[in-house]
């Protein structure tokens, strides 16, 4: 089954239109035309290339793909150590309120660090406890606690199940 999507893109320079350009993507796939219709092969077609923009970031934004050192051994180590951190930018983005969730797994590493993971905070070391004093409340603060909340009732709910 072939697709062909028609895209008539406006060139604009504030309000006045400079040329209009038109564009045909072509979908080609082997599903059948009675299984699936043009939107839905459309739809899957652009599932996969979020698969594709995922493996760009393990190779750019995370590194994983790339080999710092010459041994063997510790290229494997660092990209599993890279392929980890994703797996927990992730799991977290999983724990975060439904209608942040979404955004979260597709964001980027650097910027979900920068937007989730860096909270300005005080760290205090006392006798025999340290102490994270927050030291404002960002929006990312929300996202923290919210995440915290969920990972305790599921812990919660998972002591529960393993005590009857």
């Amino acid at each position: 089954m072939v697709v062909a999507l028609r895209k008539n893109i406006s060139r604009s320079k504030g309000e006045t239109v400079l040329f209009d350009e038109i564009r045909y993507l072509f979908y080609v796939t082997t599903y059948e035309a009675a299984t699936h219709t043009s939107a839905q092969i459309v739809e899957l077609a652009n599932e996969r290339c979020d698969q594709e923009n995922i493996h760009a970031q393990l190779k750019s934004g995370l590194a994983a793909l790339h080999a710092p050192v010459g041994d063997l051994l510790s290229n494997w180590a660092y990209m599993v150590i890279a392929a980890l951190a994703w797996n927990i930018k992730s799991w977290t983005a999983m724990m975060h309120r439904v209608d942040d969730r979404r955004a979260h797994i597709r964001m980027e590493l650097k910027r979900f660090l920068d937007t989730v993971i860096a909270v300005p905070a005080m760290i205090l070391a006392r006798a025999r406890s340290i102490i994270a004093r927050l030291v404002a409340h960002t929006s990312s603060v929300d996202r923290l606690f919210s995440v915290w909340t969920t990972v305790e009732r599921i812990r919660f709910a998972g002591a529960t199940a393993r005590a009857g």
